[in-house]
């Protein structure tokens, strides 16, 4: 589910002792959304192309949401990096050309 989910682990040895560890982890779905709710814009396009010349510095949520290029089978694969063809897939994306 995206947004922060807790994480839960719990283990049993041999004599019983039990060892409980929790984390939280962050799911974005790489959507090609960059900024604020709702669909995606050429706004989305822009930071993401600023992004992908150096102009601007990526966050880690920014990497998970618009690190989208190549898509395969209609669905996002992530390369690692946000580059010029993440920035053009999430341009095709706000002008209705592509869904993903």
């Amino acid at each position: 589910m995206p947004g922060a989910n807790d994480l839960s682990v719990a283990a049993v040895d041999a004599a019983g002792n039990v060892s409980i560890r929790s984390t939280s982890v962050t799911y974005a779905a790489p959507d090609g959304k960059l900024s604020g709710t709702g669909p995606v814009t050429a706004d989305d396009a822009l930071r993401a192309l600023r992004i992908a010349t150096g102009l601007e510095a990526a966050s880690t949520l920014d990497l998970l949401h618009a690190d989208v290029a190549p898509v395969v089978g209609g669905v996002p694969t992530r390369s690692g990096a946000i580059d010029v063809a993440d920035a053009l897939l999430i341009l095709r994306k706000a002008g209705g050309q592509v869904s993903f």
